[in-house]
C-alpha cells in the first residue's frame, strides 16, 4: 500500500503542501483551528512521518546559514539597571552563555531593558523590528510581563528560569529536585542528620515548592526520618532579617543551613556562628572554585540550551506563546567548598 504523503493531505484539505508541513510541526504561521484540522486529517489518512526525512530536514536547518541581519535580543525585565554587569551575577552568566551560543549559531546578540519606564509595548515593538530581531531570550520572572504579552506574540521567544505566571513560554531552568539530591547525598556522607532550608517566600508559588519538596524527600531518603525544621522564608535577598535568622537557628538548631540567598552566609558569620564548626552551610547558588559548598546552577549552560531551543523555533517560524509549553531542565553541579565538615 502506498504511503500517504504531505501532498496527499494537502490535496484533500485544500491547502498548500507548505501549510500542511507547517501544521504538522505545530507552527504558529497556521491558525490553531486549521492546525488541528490538518493533524486530525493526517491521522485519519494514516500519515506516518519518515524518520530519515525528518533527520535530513533537521540537519539541513542546523547547517543552513543564518540571515546576516538576523539577531537575537536578550530582553531583561524587572531589574533596576539595563546594564548586564550591574544586573546581578545570574543575569551576567545568562548573558555570557547566550553570547557564546549565538555566535556559534551565526546570530548577533543585543540587549534591551524592558523595565525602562519610557518604553511602552508599541515603542518596544518598533525598536525590536528596527533591529531585525528574529527571537527573544527573556530573563527575570518577577516582572509585569502581561503588559508586554503583545510583544511576545510577534517573536519566537524562550524564557530563562521560571517562566512568568499566565504566559506559558517555552523555558529552560535548573532541575531543583536533582540538585537537592546532590546536596543530601554529600551531606549524608559527611554524617549530617538534619538541615534547615532558607528561601524566598514566593518559592512555593513561583517554583512549585521544588526546593522544599526535594529537601524533605532526600533528607528522608539519605538519613531516615530527621527532626522536621520548618523552612525560613524572606521576601527577597534585600529583606533578609538578621534577628529573625538568629531566632530561627537558635530555636531549631539545624546541623546545616541550606540557602538560596547569598546574603545568609555573611549574616551567620556576623552573628558569631563559626562555620563549619557550629553549623554547616550549603549555598544553592554558588560557583565552581568558591569557598562555599553547594550547587553551581550552571547558568551559562542554561542560557546556551535556551538559545539552541530558540534557534529551532526561529527555523520553524514558531512565534508567540505556544499551545504546548516545553520546559527543559538542566542539572546543576556540586561544588566542594570549606563550609562543611565531617560530623562525629
Amino acid at each position: 500500500m502506498r504511503k500517504v504523503t504531505l501532498r496527499d493531505i494537502a490535496q484533500k484539505s485544500g491547502v498548500s503542501v507548505t501549510s500542511v508541513s507547517l501544521a504538522m510541526r505545530g507552527s504558529r504561521r497556521v491558525s490553531p483551528d486549521k492546525t488541528k484540522e490538518i493533524q486530525e486529517l493526517a491521522e485519519e489518512m494514516g500519515y506516518v512521518r519518515d524518520p530519515m526525512m525528518s533527520a535530513l530536514c533537521s540537519y539541513r536547518d542546523s547547517t543552513r546559514p543564518r540571515n546576516k541581519n538576523a539577531n537575537i535580543n536578550f530582553m531583561q525585565f524587572g531589574s533596576s539597571s539595563p546594564a548586564m554587569e550591574e544586573a546581578g551575577k545570574v543575569a551576567s552568566d545568562f548573558w555570557r552563555g547566550a553570547l557564546y551560543q549565538t555566535q556559534q549559531l551565526g546570530y548577533s546578540l543585543n540587549t534591551i531593558w524592558a523595565g525602562d519606564p519610557s518604553l511602552n509595548p508599541e515603542r518596544l515593538k518598533n525598536i525590536l523590528n528596527s533591529r531585525g530581531v528574529s527571537g527573544l531570550i527573556v530573563y527575570e520572572a518577577n516582572c509585569p510581563v502581561s503588559k508586554f504579552e503583545s510583544i511576545l506574540n510577534n517573536f519566537s521567544s524562550v524564557w530563562l528560569g521560571d517562566g512568568p505566571k499566565g504566559a506559558s513560554l517555552h523555558s529552560v531552568r535548573l532541575n531543583r529536585f536533582s540538585s537537592m539530591n546532590l546536596v543530601w547525598n554529600h551531606l549524608s556522607q559527611l554524617g549530617y542528620r538534619n538541615g534547615g532550608l532558607i528561601m524566598a517566600d514566593h518559592s512555593l508559588d513561583q517554583n512549585y515548592g521544588e526546593w522544599e519538596a526535594g529537601h524533605n524527600h532526600f533528607q528522608r531518603k539519605f538519613v531516615g526520618q530527621p527532626n522536621f525544621i520548618p523552612p525560613l522564608t524572606f521576601e527577597s535577598k534585600d529583606r533578609c532579617d538578621k534577628a529573625e535568622l538568629k531566632c530561627w537557628v537558635d530555636r531549631w538548631k539545624p546541623q546545616v543551613v541550606i540557602s538560596t540567598f547569598r546574603a545568609i552566609y555573611p549574616m551567620l558569620i556576623e552573628l558569631g556562628y563559626s562555620i563549619p564548626h557550629d553549623l554547616g552551610y550549603v549555598s544553592l547558588s554558588t560557583k565552581e572554585g568558591s569557598d562555599i559548598s553547594g550547587i553551581d546552577q550552571q547558568t551559562e549552560s542554561i542560557s546556551q540550551t535556551g538559545v539552541r531551543l530558540l534557534d529551532q523555533l526561529i527555523c520553524n517560524r514558531e512565534l508567540g506563546i505556544p499551545h504546548h509549553q516545553q520546559i527543559i531542565e538542566t542539572n546543576g553541579a556540586w561544588t566542594e567548598g570549606n563550609t562543611l565538615t565531617a560530623q562525629s
